[in-house]
Order: structure tokens, then C-alpha cells, then sequence
């Protein structure tokens, strides 16, 4: 058996990757806030530009990669 221990009063630091839809970002980010939910989250990563608008006005920052087909 493996187990590990820590500290509650550590926070982890998260960083989300997300696509196009929305409602599990605003659903994590309201835990979030809430404290229900107890991270930093402080990194939104996507492969679409729409939801920097949200990560903006919950002061998170957020990195757009692009995914560009290639043809083999």
C-alpha cells in the first residue's frame, strides 16, 4: 500500500486545460471561490481562444496552443 500525507494548510496550484465549452471551467472556478473546491488554480490551457475572456475576469492567466493539422 501507498499513502501519501499533507498538511491542510498546503493549497495546491492547478492548471486546467479546456476546450471550447464553458460550464466545467465556470463550475471549477465558482468551487474555487467558494472554497468548496480548495486549489489555486492558476493556469487555464487551451486549444481555443473563446474562453480567455473568462479566465481574465477571474484574474487567471491563459495560454492559447493552438492545434494545426498536419498532413503526413
Amino acid at each position: 500500500m501507498n499513502f501519501s500525507l499533507h498538511f491542510s494548510d498546503t493549497v495546491p496550484r492547478l492548471a486546467l486545460w479546456v476546450s471550447r465549452q464553458n460550464h466545467c471551467l465556470f463550475d471549477l472556478i465558482l468551487r474555487q471561490q467558494t472554497k468548496e473546491f480548495a486549489a489555486e488554480i492558476s493556469l487555464i490551457i487551451s486549444n481555443h481562444p473563446e474562453l480567455k475572456v473568462v479566465a481574465e475576469q477571474f484574474g487567471i492567466d491563459y495560454h492559447y496552443i493552438p492545434i494545426i493539422k498536419t498532413i503526413n
